[in-house]
């Protein structure tokens, strides 16, 4: 059983910091305990929305599925229930959030998981027992940490049963062979957290007789989590043998990039990171010194990551296909906290501030205790929308305690230095991405838009990055067929320059048996000491095919609460005030009913589903940031506004600029041009782009 230490319980130094009953928005100047502790305090009123009694002294939190979204959801819970009952420095807001209502609904959802697994013998609310699955190692570590938390307080039944849980998923890995992925599918995230219930085993009971076979697994997981060739040849003595016999794998490019969904992928960045301060955390919490293996190229993948991250996130340079602002946004604070302890990074420091900043800020709009919820989630506690609110708190939670737990005391990097810091330009062929930073731009390029044939360039002025939304052919434009679904095959060119990157190269689309369709001739230069870039795209038919649309520039804007729910677009027709209205919801978007769901396919079909503005000129700008200059000739430029928020789970609205916008609905033969479009991008105001337009010699209509 587990053994207790003077590491047992993490919080017994007192900070002198309390929790007030009025919460403010804005974090202290440099975030401390007390802020954690303000953001945890309203966990209880989240809580409350959605937990379930049974009555038998076990209940759960939203979802009754034995899957990802019940368990998953219920062990976060468990979690970050047992860290505050646990924590001398908490103290409620409220009668709703005592310590003692908190341990019983912890009490009462480790009876209901460690019942309804496989090897308990019960059930969850949907009838069937969950366990023994992909992921359900992540959902045991989180319920077992918080039994941990409050070990003292269970009786011998309840602890034999956590135990019994453990030890069977911890057991459950040694005989895996430990997967592999490169191109499209990296298993990073999937070998990192299989460390977490490994790490777990042992912290909590290390008299097993399986406690060495879950050390030897744990390393060999974390080894071939950050895994590139290079280490198959590596003959360094590590954790009691050469590192090219623990590592099997290949998870990771040569430069430390990775792939998931189908291309780079931020949040699979962040997600072995913070699996791996999950495992570190379990061992140090109770005294063991972990393995090397835990940070095996942990510091080369965050050199890599670092340039990619903007003033308050990181960049998905190759899409996102989850919530906007969600999974990676959490799941790196504690890594940061993680790699504050390991590397003494004073960069990870300042970006865990403007993380959790960012995270406050939007939680203190919200009544019902949610990270989310006046944006998406609300009313919803089940589901996806679940695991993102009781995700943010458990690994919000597990910041806190690392703080408390390793005390890295490290300063944030100053505001004026930490571009300096973060500037840089990366060019990976093997992952098909580049990207460049300064202090006033990010700029990126994306031969795929993670499962998607389609590219993807980013041009970011940072004094706005919320002017940054991943979407497909986003700067490039795109044509629409008729009766084609077609996939794509490439030739690409990219390499670095003086003070950029350049791309150059096609995007090659095939129909059924391989028939080429029609190809994307591409160009992409930034130039970051000019703050410009050049992009140029030609669309040339292969075949005989039909072609519905021509989308040119297919610029995507945020325009939600990170911005003020307004942009201004500043054109030679004159300012547009783009205001999104999140309550302005026709009929046909709030119903779920089949003809509803029919009628706004339509409409966005044939993109009829919102306001649009043509916009006469070569140019325009948008919020005095971002300027758009036509070099080619071009018709102008529209503005398309669709109702709603557009983004997965409805979590956040753009609009859409196009230049041009042409429905052509019409046959191209072999080797006809179908459009082709060229446009210099600018950091600037709307004067700085009409002036480069003139200096072009464009005309001013």
């Amino acid at each position: 059983m587990l053994q207790k230490c003077s590491t047992w319980n993490i919080f017994t130094q007192a900070s002198g910091l309390s929790i007030q009953a009025k919460q403010e928005p804005l974090m202290t100047a440099n975030a401390n305990l007390a802020d954690y502790q303000a953001a945890l305090a309203n966990f209880p009123r989240y809580l409350a929305n959605a937990w379930h009694d049974l009555g038998d002294g076990r209940g759960y939190f939203g979802d009754p599925s034995h899957l990802e979204a019940g368990m998953r959801s219920t062990g976060n819970v468990i979690f970050t229930a047992a860290l505050l009952t646990s924590d001398p420095e908490y103290h409620p807001i409220d009668d709703e959030g005592s310590r003692v209502g908190l341990l019983i609904k912890a009490r009462a959802g480790l009876a209901y998981m460690t019942h309804a697994h496989i090897t308990g013998g019960g059930v969850c609310a949907d009838g069937q027992p969950w366990g023994g699955v992909w992921q359900s190692s992540w959902w045991t570590t989180r319920m077992a940490l918080g039994a941990k938390l409050i070990w003292d307080h269970l009786t011998e039944d309840e602890r034999c049963s956590v135990e019994r849980v453990v030890v069977f998923e911890a057991d459950l890995q040694l005989p895996r062979l430990i997967p592999t992925g490169l191109a499209e599918d990296t298993k990073a995230e999937e070998n990192a957290w299989d460390t977490e219930i490994l790490a777990t085993a042992m912290a909590m009971f290390p008299d097993h007789p399986h406690w060495a076979l879950w050390e030897r697994k744990l390393c060999a997981f974390a080894y071939n989590t950050f895994s590139i060739a290079q280490d198959h040849q590596e003959d360094r003595l590590t954790d009691g043998k050469p590192l090219c016999d623990w590592v099997h794998t290949v998870n990771l490019h040569s430069d430390f990039t990775l792939e998931n969904h189908g291309a780079y992928h931020f949040c699979y960045v962040a997600s072995p990171l913070h699996s791996l301060a999950w495992a570190d955390y379990a061992l140090r919490s109770q005294g063991i010194k972990s393995p090397d293996a835990l940070y095996h190229h942990v510091a080369d993948v965050w050199a890599r990551v670092k340039s990619t991250f903007l003033t308050k996130r990181f960049a998905y340079v190759s899409g996102q296909d989850w919530a906007r602002y969600t999974y990676g946004a959490y799941f790196i604070v504690p890594a940061l906290v993680w790699l504050q302890s390991r590397l003494a990074d004073s960069d990870a420091r300042a970006i865990e501030l403007a993380r959790l900043q960012s995270l406050r800020e939007e939680q203190y709009e919200n009544a019902d205790g949610s990270w989310f919820g006046r944006r998406f989630t609300q009313p919803h506690y089940t589901g996806q929308t679940a695991k993102y609110e009781t995700d943010c708190y458990a690994n919000i939670g597990l910041a806190y305690a690392l703080h408390r737990l390793l005390q890295p005391h490290t300063e944030a990097t100053p505001a004026k230095e930490l571009p300096s810091h973060l500037n840089g330009c990366h060019v990976s062929p093997e992952c098909g991405i580049a990207f460049v930073r300064t202090d006033r731009l990010f700029a990126s390029f994306s031969w795929r838009t993670l499962t998607e044939p389609h590219p993807l360039a980013l041009f970011v002025p940072l004094a706005d990055e919320s002017l940054a939304e991943w979407q497909a052919n986003n700067l490039c434009g795109r044509v629409v067929l008729a009766f084609e679904d077609p996939s794509a095959v490439w030739v690409r060119g990219m390499e670095p320059t003086d003070n950029g990157f350049k791309v150059v190269g096609k995007v090659i689309y095939r129909g059924h048996g391989g028939r080429i369709l029609y190809v994307h001739e591409l160009r992409y230069e930034v130039d970051a000491k000019t703050q410009t870039a050049l992009i140029r795209s030609r669309f040339v038919a292969h075949a005989k095919i039909f072609v519905r649309r021509a989308e040119g520039l297919c610029l995507a804007i945020p325009n939600d609460r990170f911005n003020g729910y307004t942009r201004t677009v500043s054109s030679l027709s004159g300012k547009i005030e783009a205001r999104f209205n999140p309550a302005e919801r026709p009929f046909w978007l709030r119903g779920r009913s089949l003809i509803q769901r029919l009628f706004r396919r339509l409409l966005r079909e044939f993109q009829r589903d919102g306001h649009r503005h043509p916009m006469k000129g070569p140019w325009v700008n948008i919020d005095g940031k971002l300027g758009i200059v036509a070099t080619n000739d071009n018709p102008g430029f529209l503005l398309r506004r669709p109702y709603g928020r557009n983004l997965p789970d409805g979590s956040l609205h753009y609009d859409l600029l196009y230049a041009p916008l042409l429905p052509l609905n019409r046959y191209y033969r072999p080797g006809e041009e179908i459009f082709r479009t060229e446009y210099t991008l600018l950091v600037g105001d709307s004067v700085a782009t009409q002036a480069f337009a003139e200096s072009l010699g464009k005309p001013m209509l």
